[in-house]
Order: structure tokens, then C-alpha cells, then sequence
């Protein structure tokens, strides 16, 4: 079985590539990332290919508040209470004088503080997109709530977090001559969770029945088994292999399967071992 694979670095070279390409041969007449209708709402929820890449594109500001008010922001809040603080003292040598200890006549008077260098830890997360349309969208919203939370959490604790949308199918269901599949980053260990970026790609259907069927439609070389149900999708196991074999550092493979019935701290506790076992390497 051969494989084929993209990485795209950010969102909008994902959109951009899906934009440019050319539908493939096997696809044409077909191409149901165009015509899922929108009454079909449990399959795409969206009226057309446009209203859903624009939601893509700039956030999809109602799916977002439904995850913070699925837990993410009481989680944030809780972490935001409980960070530490900064702790100020009085030494012989600071930044700022320290009054009333220097009318006394005491040495310390003056007022410092101490700052830790620590290496940055990285966790490199890939969360699939791939469901089945049986599964109901809250149940994917919730899901998806707490994996967000548990990242919160993990990265108020000093570690970062990559975190990259993908998804990954063989061709057919029995005898697959192909396995193909692509991962967009869609958070940087660089930078804060933002909840208006990530809700679209993990948790509206038609990241996966409309963006994740065009991506097969529009990639040269892609098997034309494919054109027949847009392949089955493969578990996390097989998943992280393939980031691997293509370059992209992946410690963890989800999907919604993984992490239907798991507590946010549940998770958590996954994520720590992954990163006790990763230190050990």
C-alpha cells in the first residue's frame, strides 16, 4: 500500500492549496464536499462550500462560545485564580528601594526579585477530524471541550503544546491500495490557546464532510478508490505513525473516540505520562 501525505504549517495554506487545486479526474461529477446539501445539517451544518471556509478562514465565533461555555473557560478562569504570583523581597542589592526598612538603617533596603530560567518543554498533540456522522455534534463539542481544558491545564503547569488538526484514511474499506491523509498546525507551542481558531477544524462536521473530502478531491495522485465513500479512517496508532514518517513530530494521535468518555484530568494524566516517557528517550 503506498501513502501519501501534506503538512501545511498554518490554516491558510491549507485553504490556499484546497483553493488552487484542481478536482481529480475519479472526482469529477461527484464532489460532495460542493454538494452536501444544507438540510443535510447533520452531515455538514453548513449551506455551501463557502460559508464553511469562511468559517475556516476567520473563526467560527458560535462554536467557540460553545466550547468555553462547555468548560473552557471555567477551567481558564480557574487557572488564571490559582497561578502563582510574583514574590517581591527585601535584599541588600535591587530594583527599588525599599523605604521604611532603609529608615531603620536595616541592609536589606532594598526590594528584588528572583526569575527561574527553565528549558521549555514541548508536547506535540494531532487531533483527528474524522467521525462518524452518527455521532452527535455535542458530544463532539464536549469532547473536544475537555482536550482543550486538559491543554490549558498542561500548559499552565510549564509545558507547551503543538497542536495540529489531521486526519488520515485508506482507500477502501477490505483492500486499500492507498493511505492518505494531511495535518495543518493550528496551534503553535509559541503561542496562547486561542479558542476562536481551533473551534472550526476540531469540531464543526464540515471540517471533515466538507474541507477533509476537498482535500482528496483536489490531490494529484490520490487513489481513485477514494472517489468511492472518500475512504475509511484510520486509527490513532496508524496516524501518528504516518506524521512521523512525514515529518511531523507527533507525541500523541486523537480522535474523538479517544477522548469521548475521558475526564479533563484523565487526559491530563495521559499527557504527563507521554512527557515522563518522553524525557526518558
Amino acid at each position: 500500500m503506498n501513502t501519501l501525505f501534506k503538512r501545511f504549517d498554518n490554516i491558510k495554506q491549507f485553504e490556499a492549496y484546497l483553493e488552487n487545486g484542481k478536482t481529480q479526474p475519479a472526482f469529477l461529477g461527484i464532489l460532495s464536499s460542493q454538494t452536501i446539501s444544507a438540510k443535510k445539517s447533520r452531515d455538514a451544518k453548513t449551506h455551501d462550500f463557502e460559508a464553511a471556509d469562511r468559517l475556516l478562514m476567520y473563526g467560527d465565533k458560535k462554536t467557540a462560545r460553545e466550547i468555553d461555555d462547555a468548560g473552557v473557560a471555567r477551567v481558564r478562569a480557574q487557572i488564571a485564580r490559582d497561578m502563582p504570583r510574583r514574590v517581591t523581597f527585601s535584599s541588600v542589592v535591587g530594583f527599588a528601594p525599599n523605604v521604611p526598612a532603609y529608615l531603620t538603617g536595616a541592609p536589606n533596603s532594598m526590594i528584588n526579585q528572583k526569575t527561574t530560567i527553565q528549558k521549555q518543554k514541548v508536547l506535540n498533540i494531532a487531533y483527528s477530524c474524522a467521525v462518524s456522522y452518527k455521532v452527535k455534534g455535542s458530544d463532539i463539542l464536549n469532547a473536544c471541550s475537555r482536550l482543550l481544558s486538559a491543554i490549558l491545564k498542561v500548559e499552565a503547569s510549564g509545558t507547551r503544546v503543538n497542536l495540529y488538526l489531521c486526519s488520515v484514511s485508506d482507500s477502501d474499506m477490505t483492500h486499500p491500495s492507498q493511505r492518505a491523509g494531511f495535518s495543518v498546525k493550528i496551534k503553535s507551542s509559541g503561542e496562547k490557546l486561542d479558542v476562536l481558531k481551533v473551534a472550526y477544524p476540531m469540531v464543526h462536521p464540515s471540517m471533515n464532510r466538507r474541507h477533509k473530502f476537498r482535500f482528496l478531491e483536489v490531490t494529484e495522485g490520490i487513489s481513485s478508490e477514494f472517489a468511492d465513500g472518500y475512504g475509511r479512517a484510520c486509527d490513532p496508532k496508524d496516524i501518528k505513525e504516518m506524521l512521523e514518517q512525514n515529518g511531523v513530530a507527533c507525541d500523541i494521535a486523537l480522535n474523538y473516540y479517544e477522548i469521548a468518555y475521558r475526564s479533563i484530568d484523565g487526559i491530563v494524566k495521559d499527557m504527563q505520562a507521554t512527557m515522563t516517557n518522553k524525557k526518558r528517550r
